[in-house]
């Protein structure tokens, strides 16, 4: 199976390699990597419910090794999976977990982002507007657009005025 251009069978075998690696070397950090690797390329083969698996046993990992940054970004990824299977509720809820796990500012960043768009799908905007808000407090100038897009789509969907939209439009 071939996705644009990557040879996803041939980096399911390294990575499962890799995995074997980490294990026999007790290496709970590099097999937390691993896993969060292997779930990527399950769920890109369309195999969700082992990619969800997988990625849960990436975070077990991570919380063996007593990374929290990387245990923070297992559940991110973790929260994206349910997310692109439309369990929006769960994925939520795996993206608040994760967000006083992660590393750097730019993981937080991505992730409140990211629950603030699964906030305003999943039929709660008016909860994504603080978040959006603190956000944007830290944001740099870069990150601002993307930040102003989703807290004028918050608006737009909770029928608040949308004050955003100028400012995004800008």
């Amino acid at each position: 199976d071939r996705r644009d251009g990557a040879d996803l069978p041939g980096a399911e075998v390294a990575t499962t390699s890799a995995l074997s690696l980490y294990r026999a070397a007790h290496d709970a950090t590099g097999e937390g990597d691993a896993l969060t690797n292997l779930a990527s390329l399950q769920a890109a083969t369309g195999r969700w419910a082992l990619a969800l698996r997988t990625g849960q046993d990436a975070v077990d990992a991570f919380a063996r090794a007593h990374d929290d940054a990387g245990r923070g970004a297992a559940l991110h990824n973790l929260g994206n999976l349910h997310a692109r299977m439309g369990d929006l509720e769960q994925a939520a809820a795996l993206h608040r977990q994760a967000r006083p796990l992660l590393g750097s500012r730019d993981d937080r960043m991505a992730s409140d982002l990211a629950l603030a768009d699964l906030l305003t799908l999943g039929g709660r905007p008016a909860d994504a507007l603080p978040l959006l808000d603190a956000a944007l407090r830290e944001a740099r100038p870069a990150e601002r657009a993307a930040l102003l897009h989703a807290r004028w789509q918050a608006e737009r969907a909770s029928g608040q005025p949308e004050t955003s939209r100028a400012a995004f439009l800008a």
